[in-house]
């Protein structure tokens, strides 16, 4: 029997939950390698998510455990008042990974956004590694997932690592 698909909020005493999901995520993306992850960091900025009014998530539960999420901003645009949504995170575990799961997930964060009179949605594809070089792996199997979803590629992302200055606090 396939696993069911109820996507949904996560309540607050799902926190722990949600935190392990997104811990899982930085995992798989290969960020535990060069970006040093602060669990209690992670958990308040999400808590800030699920109370936010400009935030929304939902999550796929399976076995007492989440398995796969997405986190949306509506948010305005700088030169006028017109609003789009923003998709900040977007993960499922990978062993729980099927284009059923993944789509509920999207279009769930999609709804939301038109619920909120945005005119489109975004989404960003930004992986490195330690050397600050593509992680291709992720960002082949996101742009090609965002593809499906007809999104079109219109812009691209840079990154360096900046020297930093021992004595600057």
């Amino acid at each position: 029997m396939g696993k069911s698909i109820v996507i949904r909020e996560p309540r607050p005493d799902e926190l722990e939950l949600l935190t392990n999901l997104c811990v899982e995520h930085a995992k798989d993306a290969g960020l535990i390698e060069h970006d040093q992850l602060d669990r209690a960091h992670t958990k308040q900025q999400l808590k800030q998510m699920m109370i936010s009014p400009d935030f929304k998530i939902f999550v796929n539960t399976n076995n007492d455990k989440f398995d796969g999420y997405v986190v949306g901003n509506v948010t305005q645009k700088l030169w006028n008042n017109s609003l789009y949504g923003e998709i900040v995170l977007y993960f499922v575990h990978p062993e729980s990974r099927n284009k059923y799961l993944a789509d509920d997930l999207f279009n769930s964060i999609e709804d939301w956004f038109k619920e909120n009179g945005c005119l489109y949605s975004q989404a960003s594809c930004l992986m490195y590694d330690k050397n600050y070089e593509p992680y291709e792996r992720w960002l082949h199997r996101s742009t090609t997932y965002l593809k499906t979803r007809h999104m079109n590629e219109v812009g691209y992302h840079y990154v360096k690592p900046l020297e930093r200055d021992e004595w600057v606090a």
